[in-house]
């Protein structure tokens, strides 16, 4: 199937399945598009803004024949994205102003998009737990957002602009940087925000990820401030070797 100019602006078009498909300059702004499932198809300059796109577990769906979904120039921007996941696909050039809570990318390739605004509970995992992936797959600006317990994980850090807040922790080769915080924590006294933190790491450590691949996450997102202290204090040392 292949969709072209379209202008779809506050089109009901919900539970949407598409095989082997492209869709092209189309307009579905303010849409409702609950529940859409892609396979192998190709979304190339349409803008989705302020559409409903709840529950689209399907926008990423890994390979399809041979065919990934790839999202090339498309505008996100204030989109209802909650309960929605990109997984094992393709995003190029898109944007997304204010993206919705609670929205997953997942073994995803990103390539020089662009994040504004709020970000709440966002999670960014290219640690291959679905697909392959390469860890250098990731290329974003977030200079303009504000994170909000947002997490990356499993990708290379290099070519990604974060935002300049306060309690945001950056780990290069991460893997290294949690054995040696665990360590850490396991010579230090048995308290309960000392075995919170090992506890998190020690289930971090059992996905898979490169060894040359990073993290970043909000600190503050854990909302304990001894358990922040704990964590803050064991990746310093790990660090710093201190």
């Amino acid at each position: 199937m292949h969709w072209q100019s379209l202008d779809l602006r506050r089109a009901q078009i919900d539970a949407a399945r598409f095989f082997g498909s492209e869709i092209e300059n189309c307009l579905f702004d303010s849409a409702s598009l609950l529940d859409w499932r892609l396979w192998g198809t190709e979304v190339t300059d349409c803008s989705f803004r302020r559409a409903d796109l709840r529950g689209s577990g399907g926008l990423g769906t890994g390979e399809w024949l041979g065919r990934r979904n790839v999202w090339r120039r498309v505008a996100f921007d204030r989109a209802n994205l909650v309960d929605s996941s990109l997984t094992g696909c393709v995003l190029i050039d898109c944007s997304f102003d204010a993206p919705s809570r609670s929205l997953k990318f997942q073994d995803s390739e990103v390539v020089d998009c662009t994040f504004r605004g709020p970000a709440r509970e966002m999670i960014i995992d290219g640690r291959g737990h679905r697909y392959p992936v390469s860890p250098s797959a990731f290329s974003a600006d977030f200079s303009q957002a504000e994170f909000t317990d947002v997490s990356i994980t499993g990708y290379v850090l290099d070519r990604v602009k974060l935002p300049d807040q306060a309690g945001l922790f950056v780990a290069r080769h991460y893997p290294a940087v949690y054995r040696r915080a665990a360590a850490w924590l396991s010579s230090q006294p048995n308290d309960a925000s000392a075995q919170g933190a090992l506890a998190y790491l020690e289930y971090a450590l059992k996905a898979p990820g490169a060894e040359d691949s990073d993290a970043c996450f909000d600190l503050r997102g854990f909302d304990e401030p001894e358990l922040e202290a704990t964590m803050r204090r064991a990746f310093e040392c790990a660090q710093t070797g201190s």
